[in-house]
């Protein structure tokens, strides 16, 4: 007897269970590297917002009037300069794509904004809506004894 047409039958189940496995496999991989990527930009928007922040709240910076050399907002540790909010909010009106590029966050969005307790002394950009984001909190203390509350969200 001769069993050709059952050889030829079992190799193409055979390849058929092999391309299904291959495909699940990739499939599976697939799905698995999104889910990574997703997690590594979130860290990524995070440590921006923190080390923004505390670039802010920490430095001191260099001003040479409302134009900033490096953006630092403190008078001590911990302690923010009003004149020095003043000014970088009149530079993130004009200049938003500066204040990223010198707080480090390009290629990335952020939205920085400072309350003193009864309304915004700085709202620099704004954050889209439903969109994946990562946000600091800092409270700080004005020059002129006055608690703020400075919030860094980076998307």
């Amino acid at each position: 007897m001769n069993f050709k047409g059952q050889a030829v039958f079992e190799f193409t189940i055979a390849v058929v269970f092999l391309v299904a496995i291959v495909f699940y496999v990739i499939n599976y991989m697939n799905s698995g590297v999104h889910g990574m990527s997703v997690l590594f930009n979130r860290n990524v928007m995070e440590n921006k917002a923190v080390a923004a922040s505390d670039l802010l709240v920490k430095n001191k910076g260099v001003w040479t009037g409302a134009l900033p050399v490096n953006i630092g907002l403190a008078d001590k540790r911990l302690v923010l300069n009003e004149t020095k909010i003043q000014y970088l909010q009149s530079y993130c009106n004009s200049e938003y794509d500066g204040v990223l590029e010198k707080l480090g966050i390009k290629p990335y969005k952020a939205e920085i904004k400072i309350y003193n307790g009864s309304g915004y002394v700085l709202d620099c950009g704004k954050i889209i809506k439903n969109v994946t984001s990562a946000e600091v909190k800092r409270v700080v203390v004005s020059d002129k004894n006055t608690p703020l509350v400075l919030t860094v969200r980076v998307w």
